[in-house]
């Protein structure tokens, strides 16, 4: 069903046309897929939630890992057991809006239909550095996020294999290690700067050195992160480990009463919170580091307790 969502009286071509409303509805439709192509952490946010996104909350289920007994237990008991289930509520409670003023006078040579092309683009832009910001900053929160871990690294590839190793490692009663395969890390631009230096100086490196991502390492997922938490090195999750559901309103253009202006953009709104905390790790920048990727002295312990 097109979008109902056009108020334009001077343009005809737009006011109220069927045309008019299928055009915004399919900017609306642009804007979200390419903010989630953009974002990184769209390729391993949890997205297995269930639900009604318009009554404000979201739910997740995560379960625990089975256990194996001596057969007849379940004969002799006259049960089995129950299975063990943690639910989370992902509430979407951040509300936001990108809402643009313009004249008449300066929209008059591409009319409505062009400017929504043109702001879409910034729209997108805007929808994905605070998506990706939030998701980040969620990680690595300390009242509901990860665990900081204190590496015995001195360069960005020991802190990188020695974080993946403690998530790769990590047992409890909903996971028993996690597959590297299932493992992303995302860099500080200065760390997988360096990360990148070393790999091309590897001579069977199977990374081809004119391209800017290099994809995995050791096999697991790496990224160049440009909205990574201030003083945060590196960051690694399990997939699904963190979960943000956005839900867009219209995409709107709206002539505003007793003017010659029209506004353009759109309300937004959005929920973050791990899924998943225990499969977080995160390192941060070691104070007084240089450029050379020294810095990170300890015992490898987390700075909340036991790595698993």
């Amino acid at each position: 069903m097109a979008t109902e969502s056009l108020n334009i009286t001077k343009l005809k071509d737009l006011a109220g046309t069927e045309d008019g409303k299928l055009l915004l509805a399919e900017e609306l439709k642009g804007i979200i897929k390419n903010v989630s192509r953009k974002t990184i952490s769209s390729i391993f946010k949890n997205t297995l939630l269930s639900g009604d996104p318009d009554a404000g909350t979201l739910s997740a289920r995560r379960y625990a890992s089975a256990q194996s007994k001596q057969y007849g237990t379940a004969r002799a008991a006259g049960k089995s057991d129950t299975g063990k289930a943690l639910p989370v509520s992902v509430d979407i409670d951040i509300n936001r809006e990108i809402f643009e003023e313009y004249e008449e006078k300066d929209i008059s040579l591409n009319g409505i239909p062009g400017l929504l092309a043109e702001r879409k683009v910034a729209i997108e832009s805007a929808m994905e550095r605070e998506l990706d910001e939030k998701f980040f900053e969620v990680a690595v929160d300390d009242a509901i996020g990860g665990t900081a871990l204190t590496p015995t690294g001195t360069t960005v590839k020991d802190r990188l294999s020695e974080l993946a190793l403690v998530l790769h490692t990590t047992k409890n009663d909903f996971v028993d290690g996690v597959e590297k395969n299932d493992i992303h890390v995302v860099l500080s631009p200065t760390a997988y700067e360096e990360m990148r230096d070393y790999i091309d100086t590897k001579a069977n490196a199977n990374v081809q050195t004119d391209i800017e991502e290099f994809g995995r390492f050791h096999g697991v997922w790496v990224y160049s992160n440009n909205h990574q938490p201030e003083g945060v090195e590196m960051i690694a999750m399990c997939k699904g480990s963190i979960a943000e559901p956005v839900k867009a309103s219209t995409y709107r253009a709206e002539k505003i009463p007793f003017s010659d202006a029209y506004n353009v953009g759109l309300p937004y709104y959005y929920g973050c919170k791990p899924v998943m905390p225990d499969l977080i790790y995160y390192i941060k920048e070691a104070s007084g580091a240089d450029d050379s990727g020294q810095g990170g002295s300890g015992q490898g312990d987390s700075e909340k307790g036991e790595n698993s």
